[in-house]
């Protein structure tokens, strides 16, 4: 269960990222 807590944190993160690369 704790790896996929921190696998949903790494895909939020990357998109996270992608937004703020968008703008």
């Amino acid at each position: 269960m704790k790896q996929r807590f921190v696998c949903m944190r790494l895909k939020f993160n990357i998109n996270f990222r992608e937004e703020i690369h968008t703008y």
